[in-house]
């Protein structure tokens, strides 16, 4: 019999994580899991007016320009659940069912690029996972998540930055998925970039890895030496979005970032906040979408206290 529990952002209790998210008041930037489609969809609440609320719809099959808003009656609407799965296939095929992961591209790159590699302490649990050094490295419905978003941009991308890379799985998967792009993972600690450049060169192909550099430093500076890029993703949480990230990106490319600065209830590593996408039209201007509430370990910028 498959065990289930809700699904959170963060490992804690199962027990405890049901009763807060049942006590969650239905405010915007709350995930829960809509009818959409033929079946329920992961989405974010934008607007509560009584029994009905708006969501935007997670449809990682469309760009994220086109997700859809849909409003629902408060008595359609359900938790999100998740098995606890424990291999890479289980993993794999609850992304699916649960419509994180969509893209047939991206479903062999997770395959192929094994969480293992990166984090052996419950790799294939969708929660974050501690990796030492106060960092974790992310769930994996928010990787699959933020690939989907990426996706329009993959194939072509020349260069993508990886900021607060952790151990390098997601710098490895990007890799992977755009074979015309030198990808940049940096990390402000040492030791784990050192370990992600380790892990990299020992597991992924060398036409793989020889396009994959690590850099040490602050992410909120990024590194406008290699830029622009066509990708930028940050895994850490922002207090806003920094200049320099925007400067850095190429006419076109995406920012994905974490924006915030509220205490998360749940963790006391991490801070919540809102997940954004910024697309860069021209050198001036920019498309910027609130997608859905998130929580992440602090930038260094602005550590916890």
């Amino acid at each position: 019999m498959k065990v289930f529990l809700i699904l959170i952002v963060l490992l804690i209790s199962p027990l405890t994580a049901l009763e807060k998210w049942k006590a969650s008041p239905l405010s915007p930037g709350i995930w829960r899991a809509v009818p959409y489609k033929e079946g329920y969809y992961p989405a974010s609440v934008t607007r509560v007016d009584g029994d009905s609320i708006e969501f935007r719809i997670f449809d990682v099959s469309l760009p994220v320009e086109e997700w859809p808003f849909l409003t629902v009656d408060t008595s359609s609407i359900k938790l999100l659940q998740k098995d606890s799965t424990e291999t890479l296939e289980e993993l794999i095929a609850y992304l699916k069912e649960n419509h994180y992961l969509v893209s047939s591209n991206i479903e062999n790159a997770m395959r192929q690029i094994d969480r293992n590699w990166f984090c052996s302490d419950s790799p294939y649990f969708d929660g974050a996972i501690n990796v030492g050094h106060k960092s974790c490295i992310s769930s994996p419905h928010i990787h699959a998540l933020a690939l989907g978003i990426s996706q329009p941009n993959l194939s072509k991308a020349k260069k993508i930055l990886d900021v607060g890379c952790g151990t390098g799985y997601l710098t490895a998967v990007f890799a992977s998925l755009s074979p015309e792009a030198r990808v940049f993972g940096m990390e402000c600690m040492p030791e784990l970039a050192e370990c992600a450049k380790e892990t990299i060169n020992h597991f992924l192909p060398q036409e793989v890895s020889s396009r994959i550099s690590f850099l040490v430093g602050d992410g909120e500076k990024g590194c406008p030496e290699e830029g622009p890029y066509d990708i930028i993703h940050v895994g850490f949480m922002c207090h806003n979005i920094p200049e320099p990230l925007l400067d850095q990106l190429a006419i076109g490319g995406y920012l994905l970032i974490p924006v915030g600065h509220k205490p998360y209830i749940h963790d006391d590593r991490c801070l919540a906040g809102e997940y954004y996408f910024v697309k860069k039209e021209s050198s001036s201007s920019f498309k910027i979408i609130n997608l859905f509430g998130c929580a992440f370990v602090p930038s260094i910028s602005h550590p916890l206290r």
